[in-house]
């Protein structure tokens, strides 16, 4: 938009009365041109205002119909707009300025500025590239011309269009101004007659109405300038100085409103910029303070106003090396953001201030100024360097502990700490001594690290209660405890060794005793450069670090004392050795013999018990009719009983091959194994009515000869016990134990009494008389033998004609498979 005109303007109380004279002498020429010109500018406002519609909705309308692709439709709108509203051309045009669409056929195809004279191709192409319509009168004002963008449609296949055309507008104002002229004269004539009359009215009302608001007005203004915002104008009726005071009040409720928003928005950015712990400059390119927020102002006191010189702030003079940090007039020359880390005196204490520039960028591009702020990182730096100091002890005491790991011998080792102490705690000597029992008390440096210089050899040391013992080494070894000394030179105790200290430099002094177990073993000496040198903090690691050495001492000599232990245990071992290939000799003879004693008892005699078996049988069948009850009896007896031995020496025989036997694992289902056992029980005694109940799908890793063994003794054990029941019940399955799966065996039959259970196991023990149930004694204790071979358990719950129960591991996980059921038959 262009810039206005200056408003000019002549006071009202001169200008009225000529205005009279004016209009008396030139009313009739005055009436007429005013008339015309304003009826001109009406019929041009109007002729635009509707020509803007019509152009308005044709646009929408014909670039609807080209979306639909309804191309005679579009043809039909800008027809029917040149029939309405009389217009001399109406057209559609493409990209390229050719008619697609006219109120004249006949142009369709042609380009316009061909067959328009009124037609401009440059406004066209203005108005498709910015997309703003123009809609104008022409040169010489007869007619009124119009350009509007038109998008056209996509081309096929494509998602958008980017294909803008126009639409054009050329119509006549000549029907329009005869009207205006006929209007004109007749309004004219009016006004003439009732000019005279209103002339006097016009005076008072100018005078009421546009004269005296207007002062008032002015008044308003001149306070509103002079900074009072609450200026305001009472308003009544209407008008366009009545419209012209609501508006000026409405600015100064505005103005008066954005002076309080812009007061507390200040307010606010103020206390934020001074509540932020940074100190905030605004300094342009003369290096002058523009603005400064209050922590500036607290640290600077020499920031009395805002204008004066930066550099005055800590009281340098300008160009001074002091001054050299400021990066100020660089960022205002080149632009860059720079940042710097300084040490200042502020209030008589130095501070570490970091300082970052940045430039402040005007409207047209130019750096004026900049924005400097001041952070205070004291205590930052201050952290820094006490963690770098806590780093340097950490690794002092990381190396420390790696030479006491690595350590082989005692002299490498205590060199290696004491270098270690001087290399990364920077101290001017250190040294290790050992104190002497020998009746001296004397002190023997053994290693040391740094400036030195034959101090050592000169000096005398002791830990006695004497004038050589009463320094740090020797109050530290007699009274078992860190001794320092702040200051050598004003230190009397230390008289012996001053002057040599103040030639090597050393200026302060600590030493830590070397506890070995519950005796002082010697001491850690260190020598610092400057006085007072060892705060609690490098009190407390040398602490640390001498009883880490200390450890490593005694590790030293623990090493020689496990040295020496470690070859009279490889004597024992060798001794222990032949001892053991002595025993296993007599363990192989003991085998052999018990192999032989297996092969008497399997062959030597059974052969007699054969024998007494089969004569006793003889004489039963030979001499049944002559023999009377009696002897018969005993005869059955004595057949029993060697039958009964012979069962004895099987079971011995078993339960001796039981340990020979080699374990073979593999899995084997268990409850298979169970079923066939009951099965075959079931066979050998079929009158008996037995309940079994076999869980499926119980299995494990066992050896499957040996597992037979074990579950025909336990199922054969339940089968016998259960045998003077009617309704005998025996079951086999899992059981959850303490979160454990074990198998068991379980029956109802005579059970026995639970203070006996611990000879159950015991081979020729049994609970039961031999007329009760038959057995030997043996099969219980093979069965413990064959589980403890696989590493397993077994134990066994039980009560006196209430049935027992054997629960029994075997050093595998017991598998159950739940998808089968328990059968009962």
């Amino acid at each position: 938009m262009s810039p206005q005109a200056p408003l000019r303007s002549l006071p009202l109380r001169r200008v009225l009365p000529v205005s009279v004279m004016l209009v008396f002498s030139l009313l009739l020429l005055g009436v007429v041109v005013h008339e015309y010109s304003q009826f001109s500018r009406a019929v041009d406002s109007a002729v635009l205002s509707y020509t803007h519609t019509d152009m308005a909705r044709l646009q929408r309308q014909v670039a609807t119909a080209l979306a639909r692709g309804d191309l005679e439709g579009a043809e039909r709108e800008i027809a029917v707009l040149g029939v309405q509203r009389e217009v001399d051309v109406a057209a559609a045009l493409d990209e390229d300025g050719t008619i697609l669409y006219a109120t004249r056929f006949a142009w369709k195809g042609r380009r316009a500025a061909e067959v328009v004279q009124s037609f401009a191709p440059t406004i066209m192409r203005a108005v498709r590239k910015s997309g703003q319509p123009t809609v104008e009168k022409t040169a010489n004002g007869a007619h009124v011309v119009a350009y509007y963008p038109l998008e056209l449609p996509a081309p096929a296949g494509a998602l958008r269009s980017s294909r803008v055309g126009g639409l054009f507008l050329l119509k006549s104002l000549r029907g329009h101004y005869v009207e205006m002229r006929r209007i004109a004269i007749v309004e004219g004539s009016v006004i003439l007659l009732a000019g005279l009359a209103a002339m006097g009215v016009l005076l008072l009302v100018l005078k009421r109405y546009v004269e005296d608001p207007l002062q008032q007005l002015a008044e308003a203004s001149r306070l509103l300038a002079r900074g009072d915002v609450a200026a305001e104008l009472g308003v009544r009726g209407r008008g366009e100085v009545a419209e012209l005071a609501r508006a000026f009040n409405d600015s100064a409720r505005k103005i008066c409103s954005t002076v309080t928003e812009l007061r507390d928005r200040e307010e606010k950015y103020r206390t934020i910029v001074d509540n932020t712990g940074l100190g905030i400059l605004l300094i342009d390119a003369e290096r002058r303070v523009i603005e400064a927020n209050q922590v500036s102002r607290l640290w600077f006191p020499r920031l009395a106003s805002i204008g004066g010189q930066c550099h005055d702030l800590v009281g340098f003079a300008e160009g001074t090396e002091e001054c050299g940090f400021c990066q100020v007039e660089k960022t205002i020359c080149d632009g860059e953001v720079r940042e710097t880390v300084t040490r200042v005196d502020l209030g008589g204490e130095e501070r570490h201030l970091r300082i970052m520039v940045s430039p402040v960028v005007g409207a047209d591009g130019s750096i004026a100024s900049c924005v400097e702020m001041i952070e205070d990182i004291t205590e930052r730096v201050e952290t820094e360097q006490e963690l770098l100091r806590v780093s340097r002890a950490l690794r002092a005491l990381s190396s420390a502990n790696a030479a006491v790991v690595r350590a082989q011998e005692l002299a490498g080792m205590l060199q290696s700490i004491c270098a270690t102490l001087v290399d990364e705690e920077n101290y001017r000597m250190a040294w290790i001594g050992r104190a002497e029992h020998d009746g001296t008390h004397a002190v023997t440096p053994l290693a040391h690290a740094g400036f030195e210089d034959g101090y050592l050899e000169q000096m005398r040391f002791s830990w006695s209660d004497d004038e050589y013992g009463r320094g740090p080494t020797g109050i530290s070894i007699r009274e078992a405890r860190p001794y320092l000394l702040r200051d050598i030179f004003s230190a009397p105790s230390f008289a012996p060794w001053r002057e040599a200290a103040r030639v090597h430099g050393y200026a302060s002094s600590v030493s830590i005793p070397l506890r070995v177990g519950d005796d002082v073993w010697g001491a850690l000496a260190v020598y610092a450069a400057e006085a007072d040198a060892f705060d609690t903090r490098e009190l407390a690691l040398l602490t640390e670090l001498a009883e880490t050495l200390a450890y490593g001492i005694e590790a030293l000599q623990t090493r020689a004392r496990l040295v020496s232990s470690e070859a009279a245990l490889r004597q024992l071992n060798v001794e222990l050795e032949q001892r053991i290939d002595a025993r296993t000799h007599e363990l192989q003879l003991a085998n052999r013999e018990l192999e032989a004693f297996t092969y008497s008892v399997s062959h030597d005699l059974r052969a007699p018990l054969r024998g007494i078996d089969g004569f006793s049988k003889v004489l039963v069948d030979s001499l049944a009719d002559k023999l009377d009850p009696q002897s018969m009896h005993y005869l059955e007896r004595v057949r029993k009983a060697s039958q009964r031995m012979g069962q004895l020496i099987d079971d011995l025989l078993g339960l001796s091959r039981i340990n020979r036997q080699e374990i073979r694992l593999s899995h084997v289902n268990l409850s298979a194994l169970a079923r066939q056992i009951l099965d075959d029980l079931a066979e050998r005694d079929p009158e008996r009515q037995v309940e079994t109940v076999v869980e499926e799908g119980v299995g494990t890793r066992c050896d499957p000869r040996l597992m037979r063994v074990v579950l025909e003794n336990l199922l054969g054990n339940a089968w016998k016990y259960t045998g003077r029941l009617e309704l005998a019940k025996i079951e086999f399955g899992h059981a959850l134990i303490d979160g454990e799966v074990v198998c068991l065996v379980r029956d109802n039959g005579a059970g026995f009494d639970m203070q006996y259970a611990d000879k159950l196991f015991a081979p020729f023990q049994r609970l039961h008389r031999a007329d009760e149930f038959e057995g030997t004694g043996i099969g219980l204790a093979t069965v413990q033998r064959i589980i403890q071979r696989h590493h397993g358990r077994i134990w066994t719950v039980a009560a006196p004609g209430r049935g027992a129960s054997f629960y029994f591991t075997l050093g595998q996980a017991v598998t159950v498979d739940t998808a089968d059921n328990g059968e009962e038959r």
